[in-house]
């Protein structure tokens, strides 16, 4: 199967428009989204965050291991009791979740973006647009003035 692109030249005043939006785009995404709930993550660059969720697995994996010695039954009880306080496994979570939502998203727009064309764009620029009203009418989180 030989692929051939159906992309048709185009000016470089529209390529230059484009990079400058994905640029404003990428920055825009990595200034607002820092942290959730109170841990760190990168959304605008991968390695960051497989970074942070293989140390984080690694962590985790470890803290199991020392907290199983003895009785099985009732020691897994107690890790999963006070398995939601660890820092380890929230960023595990989070940044496993993270590369998930942007592996499904990718799926969804190439299988959409082939059949839709630029309509498929419409989906996710309203998610968005929703969003960032319900945010400015109801925050997320209240920053703190040391934040900044």
């Amino acid at each position: 199967m030989n692929f051939q692109p159906n992309i048709p030249p185009q000016p470089a005043e529209k390529y230059y428009v484009v990079v400058a939006l994905l640029t404003l785009a990428m920055g825009l995404q990595n200034v607002t989204i820092r942290k959730v709930g109170g841990l760190n993550i990168y959304t605008t660059f991968v390695t960051g965050s497989l970074v942070k969720f293989a140390e984080s697995t690694a962590d985790f994996i470890f803290w199991i291991r020392d907290r199983m010695q003895g009785g099985f039954k009732l020691r897994a009880r107690r890790i999963l009791w006070i398995l939601r306080r660890n820092m380890d496994f929230r960023h595990m979570a989070l940044t496993g979740s993270l590369r998930t939502t942007y592996m499904l998203g990718a799926l969804c727009g190439g299988f959409a973006g082939d059949r839709y064309q630029m309509l498929a764009m419409s989906v996710p620029l309203v998610v968005l647009f929703v969003i960032t009203i319900y945010g400015s009418l109801r925050p997320f989180i209240v920053l703190v003035a040391e934040q900044w």
